[in-house]
């Protein structure tokens, strides 16, 4: 299993690593995130590869794939924080990956994608980017100018749950009440997330109805027969907002 979170710099090793599990005839290679830019890069290796499945695809893929709802998880949460009056809307866990990729389908282009189409302000300032998969403790400052300056936000939406923690904390630290005077919205609920006080508000996926159906795709690649071609599979995961206590209708916008 190949995680290709770095942008660049890996896609030798990615290729390298395909064409081992061809040499030594893996039964099936299960390969994510992976985008089309990417697909394209490594093309010849994957073509090589019958039995491959791909998870966290972003985009459609000619190959078996499992992915998220990006699209309808993003305008879900988005269309939340829009319908409370919120038109000053950050982003807060920019990551690599992400930045780098030219998909449509990543949470940070539908983020963008909406608020071009809505005509809200964007401004470069009001993004926190990460260089890890996660929140770092040099963050919190990043987040507390971003909630203090000017031009204030009055809405976050989360690359994840984690990042919506970080910015409770922000909040707390610089005497922000959430939700009065801020609107936090997450990604995954995490169990963090009903713990948090307030509680945060999140977009929901199945992760064992994703995880099932990678399975049932895998079994199915390596239950073929030898000489013939896998049939192509896609699932999508839906989301399902869960709505606590981190959102609120905007009554008046930050001094």
């Amino acid at each position: 299993m190949i995680d290709p979170f770095e942008a660049g710099d890996r896609l030798p090793r990615e290729s390298w690593a395909l064409n081992f599990f061809q040499q030594v005839k893996a039964e099936a290679v299960l390969l994510g995130p992976l985008d089309a830019d990417r697909y394209k890069l490594l093309e010849k290796e994957l073509a090589a590869i019958p039995r491959l499945v791909v998870f966290d695809a972003l985009d459609p893929l000619p190959v078996s794939h499992v992915g998220l709802d990006m699209p309808g998880s993003c305008r879900m949460a988005m269309e939340y924080l829009y319908r409370a009056e919120h038109r000053r809307i950050g982003y807060l866990g920019l990551n690599r990956f992400d930045a780098a990729s030219d998909s449509p389908f990543t949470r940070y282009a539908l983020y963008r994608a909406f608020l071009a189409e809505h005509r809200l302000e964007f401004r470069d300032d009001w993004i926190i980017r990460t260089s890890a998969a996660g929140p770092e403790p040099e963050m919190l400052d990043a987040v507390k100018r971003l909630l203090t300056g000017e031009h204030r936000v009055t809405a976050l939406l989360c690359h994840e749950d984690a990042f919506g923690l970080l910015a409770l904390k922000a909040a707390a630290e610089c005497g922000i009440a959430v939700p009065e005077d801020l609107s936090v919205i997450g990604f995954d609920d995490q169990p963090s997330a009903w713990l948090a006080h307030p509680g945060l508000t999140t977009i929901h996926f199945d992760i064992n109805s994703y995880v099932d159906k990678l399975v049932e795709f895998t079994l199915e690649a390596v239950n073929t027969p030898a000489g013939s071609v896998p049939p192509v599979r896609q699932y999508r995961e839906q989301p399902r907002l869960v709505v606590r206590d981190s959102v609120a209708r905007i009554t008046h916008l930050p001094v």
